[in-house]
């Protein structure tokens, strides 16, 4: 019996977080929906960048993960927990990560010279600094 209440506390719980979160959500829409009718779609698109490509990020996951799901192509050799995980992890890194590192490189390798770029003034790195 306890198990059945503790059970039902968390489903309470869970609607509740997804009650509020609906809620939210349908505001955002109905906020942006109205922003899109009074503005132009450029202006639209620049000022919800982040909004429309976690939208499209979220949406391929899902039907990727949906189709793997329903078709795999191969026997799993490795549980698709830990391989959702590392390929996770691999878009974090990738997205988070090296970009930065990226630029730190480019950054303080033009005093230097051993960057390709800066040795071959393919780019003006000024504008960078």
């Amino acid at each position: 019996m306890d198990y059945l209440n503790k059970l039902t506390d968390y489903l309470n719980i869970l609607s509740r977080f997804v009650e509020t979160t609906y809620h939210a959500l349908f505001r955002y829409i109905e906020t942006t929906y109205h922003q899109a009718r009074t503005m132009s779609v450029s202006k639209f698109v620049v000022s919800h960048k982040a909004a429309i490509r976690l939208g499209f990020f979220f949406g391929i996951l899902l039907v990727m993960a949906l189709w793997e799901l329903a078709a795999p192509r191969r026997r799993l050799t490795v549980s698709k927990m830990l391989r959702w995980a590392s390929n996770l992890g691999i878009v974090f890194l990738d997205s988070f990560l090296v970009p930065p590192l990226a630029w730190q490189h480019l950054l303080m390798s033009t005093d230097g010279g051993f960057l390709i770029i800066s040795r071959y003034h393919i780019v003006s790195l000024s504008r960078y600094q």
